[in-house]
């Protein structure tokens, strides 16, 4: 979220969403209240936003991070800036985008993933989000306790 929160969300069709689906999304929703997160059910994502998602998860893995690169980076995003004009003071496109992409999947930088993104990034504004004290960072967190799950319904 562009304010800091942590939200699960569960891209569920309606039509799938029966007995056996709601007590998972009830655990599920336990599970996020315990550690502070929110949790929601939606429909089917938004055609633009999925395909952004897709492509930002092509850059998720850990070889796309550069520290160097990602300091500047988040520097030069501290304030709400255009993304494909500010990736290119920061270097050669070929090395930039990974990390920066890298850095929009992390939850890194922000910005809004309802318009197409695509290769360049072209006409999208990236900022840091300002996490609040209270919003703690999924990677950061401990494990928490889970709701226990019934007998029986364990293998569903």
């Amino acid at each position: 979220m562009l304010d800091g929160r942590c939200i699960v969300t569960d891209c569920r069709p309606v039509r799938m969403a029966d007995e056996d689906f709601r007590y998972k999304a009830g655990a599920t929703a336990a599970a996020c209240r315990a550690i502070g997160w929110d949790f929601r059910v939606v429909g089917e994502p938004e055609p633009v936003w999925a395909t952004n998602l897709r492509w930002l998860a092509g850059y998720r893995h850990p070889r796309f991070s550069n520290e160097d690169l990602e300091a500047e980076l988040l520097s030069l995003f501290a304030e709400a800036r255009p993304l494909a004009e500010t990736a290119r003071r920061a270097g050669d496109p070929i090395r930039v985008r990974p990390v920066l992409f890298h850095l929009l999947w992390r939850g890194d930088l922000a910005g809004d993933l309802t318009r197409p993104l695509g290769e360049t990034g072209a006409g999208h504004t990236l900022r840091v989000p300002h996490l609040s004290r209270n919003s703690p960072r999924p990677s950061r967190l401990q494990a928490s306790p889970l709701p226990r799950v019934p007998p029986g319904q364990q293998d569903r």
